[in-house]
């Protein structure tokens, strides 16, 4: 940007980084924000700033006019004049105006860090609270280097904070901030989570001109409730959606897990639509690597309040996520991973189903039947719908809307752009590429430079080695970056394509190859005539043999074929064997020896091979005891026999109540 005719006018009012002033540039009226003198400034990296904001466009970010170097050297951007004044010279703002500002001004945020943008710091003097609020990001030349998103979104939060305290209603809107620069959200969720509570303040009621402040939503205690059939017992784990509660069926005694709702979100029709939609996608997969859910359920809670369930299968064992923490991953067990998620996945295409946010925590390790490493695909609640399921209809994502977790989005998704079965793909190409290289092949401070890496750069090569050691074959790194493909059409086709594409990876030990060695001596000893035919020859040369000796030439031999008996290698034999006991009546007692192994109906995983010897124990009926051997699974089924009455241990008798 070049000098121009250039006014400075009176002073507007001043932060310590800068001065506002009103001026005219080339005869136009407009506020100039001058950089401090004894500020270090990179002058081409300020206008340079500039040049990139004034490219953007979004009602919340003030508007560049230009860049300008006054006469006495300082830096200054040009702005168009507004009517507002910066929330720290302004009145103070009530809570509902606080919140309107932090919905605008962090999606204006979000629109800065997609252009790979960021300040370092937001402070009162870069708000504008009216309508719509604004945000001044001309000092984004002056960020330092290292300046990210998250501090952006962290000091906005903590602006936010200082001008709402006090007030007698801020103690929602005050949770919220706390809780965002606790969990280091992005600008865009930190939006969304205002603006749901923008959303439950339009809901209060007026009364005269006095606001009737409204409670904040408090969660049901569910612990020692029955839903339905199942008794809820303690919570396994919770997330923004939703929490998840070990149960009881009342009517089998078996367990399960209960995902409920979050009373917050049963306001949200959108929230409650993708919870739903999770639980028909889930039924209509059928796959054992897909979490089995049983129920669905929608019912009011003794306090009248609405509550809102799935019943799963439970799970034990551990996320992919932090599996990986615990040291470097084998080749084969990579492969192992890979094939059974893109299976899985493969399953959730056939109807219509694509994930979109494939992830290590969304992958879950089980044992099963003696088998480690039993993948369990989790959480569809962003999924996609290709087509209707059931009565479920669908519902289109919003044009530019990304979904899904930054790091393992497949470059039409980090745009926005429309999403099929291919972005899945693309995000297991992702998760083994992690697993043989310990890292992302995408990693930036803010989502804006991400998204330029996604969507530009070329995924880092494969080295040649894991980390743990073992040579990362080269057609092994050939079928990551195919899934890792900027254009879809040049990834695998389909899940089903990629999980083939593993296949050769797999280690599975070659047949062994076992020759009869008296046939295959019997058809290579007349293959010997020309080798001693030609010896002859040579000898009898060297010789210098006065006559001439032809060789005649050996007789066509045809080759006797060798019988060949192809063994294949014995299946490896599982280490454990399950245990399968159901009693008559259940919530019988199973011991081995001393050992509580649990409760039935029990299904349990024990050492192969070892006798032992059960017992089952319930008050009221008489021990029974099983012999087993635990060398394959093994199933019981036993009926319990009541003790007789006879020989019960006779009930305490009541003391009377004494007389007052």
């Amino acid at each position: 940007m070049t000098k121009r005719a250039i006014e400075v006018g009176e002073l507007l009012s001043g932060d310590p980084r800068s001065e506002r002033r009103r001026g005219k540039v080339d005869g136009v009226e407009v506020e100039l924000r001058v950089v401090k003198d004894g500020l270090v400034v990179d002058k081409a990296r300020f206008l340079d700033g500039l040049e990139a904001l004034a490219q953007l466009s979004h009602p919340s970010l003030r508007m560049i006019r230009g860049g300008v170097v006054l006469d006495d050297g300082r830096p200054a951007a040009v702005l168009s004049l507004v009517p507002w004044t910066t929330l720290h010279r302004s009145a103070r703002q009530p809570v509902e105006s606080l919140v309107s500002l932090g919905v605008e001004v962090a999606d204006a945020l979000a629109t800065l860090h997609a252009a790979g943008l960021s300040l370092g710091q937001v402070s009162p003097a870069d708000l504008f609270p009216g309508s719509p609020a604004v945000l001044d990001a001309s000092l984004v030349g002056l960020a330092p280097r290292d300046a990210s998103a998250e501090s952006d979104v962290r000091s906005l939060a903590q602006v936010l904070l200082a001008a709402g305290s006090g007030s007698k209603d801020a103690s929602p809107f005050e949770t919220a901030l706390q809780r965002s620069i606790a969990d280091r959200v992005s600008a865009a969720t930190l939006s969304q989570t205002l603006e749901s509570l923008r959303a439950r303040a339009q809901a209060r009621t007026v009364s005269g001109n006095h606001l009737v402040v409204e409670v904040e939503v408090m969660e049901p205690q569910l612990e020692g409730q029955t839903l339905s059939a199942w008794k809820i017992e303690k919570v396994l784990g919770e997330g923004a959606m939703a929490k998840v509660y070990l149960a009881t069926d009342t009517r089998t005694g078996e367990k399960a897990a209960l995902k409920v709702l979050k009373q917050e979100h049963l306001l949200e029709p959108e929230f409650v639509h993708r919870f739903v939609q999770e639980v028909q996608a889930v039924n209509a997969i059928e796959n054992q690597h897909i979490v089995g859910v049983t129920h669905f359920g929608d019912e009011p809670l003794p306090d009248g309040r609405r509550c809102v369930y799935c019943v799963m299968e439970v799970l034990e064992g551990f996320a992919l996520a932090e599996a990986i923490n615990h040291g470097p991953f084998a080749i084969r067990r990579t492969v192992n991973l890979g094939q059974q998620v893109a299976r899985a996945l493969h399953a959730a295409h056939e109807v219509g189903v694509v994930h979109r946010d494939v992830k290590p925590e969304n992958i879950f390790l089980i044992t099963r039947h003696g088998e480690p490493d039993f993948v369990k695909v989790l959480d569809f609640g962003v999924a996609k719908l290709l087509r209707p399921i059931g009565d479920l209809k669908l519902v289109g994502t919003k044009a530019g809307v990304v979904v899904g977790t930054p790091e393992y989005m497949a470059p039409e998704q980090a745009m926005g752009g429309l999403a099929d079965a291919r972005v899945d793909v693309y995000a297991v190409g992702l998760v083994i590429y992690e697993l043989l290289t310990g890292r992302q092949p995408f990693i930036a401070d803010n989502f804006g430079k991400l998204v330029i890496e996604i969507t530009q750069s070329p995924p880092p090569p494969l080295p040649n080695v894991t980390p743990g050691g073992e040579r990362i074959p080269s057609g092994l790194g050939a079928v990551v970056m195919r899934c890792l493909e900027k254009d879809p059409a040049d990834r695998f086709p389909s899940a089903a394509a990629l999980a083939d594409a593993l296949q050769p990876f797999t280690g599975a030990p070659a047949p062994v190859v076992e020759i009869d060695e008296a046939a295959l001596a019997a058809a290579v000893r007349p293959s010997r005539l020309p080798l001693i035919a030609a010896v002859v020859v040579v000898l009898l040369l060297a010789a210098a043999v006065a006559w001439t000796f032809v060789s005649p030439p050996p007789a066509e031999v045809t080759p006797t074929p060798v019988p060949v008996k192809v063994i294949e290698p014995p299946a490896p034999v599982p280490k454990t064997v399950w245990l399968d006991v159901k009693s008559t009546p259940v919530g019988a007692q199973v011991k081995r020896g001393a050992e509580v192994l649990g409760v039935t109906p029990l299904h349990v995983e024990l050492p192969r091979g070892e006798a032992a010897s059960l017992s089952l124990v319930l008050t009221d009926y008489l021990e029974e005891t099983r012999e087993v051997v635990l060398s394959e699974n093994v199933s019981l089924s036993v009926d319990l026999k009541p003790v007789p009455k006879a020989t019960r241990a006779p009930a305490p008798k009541k003391k009377p109540a004494k007389r007052k």
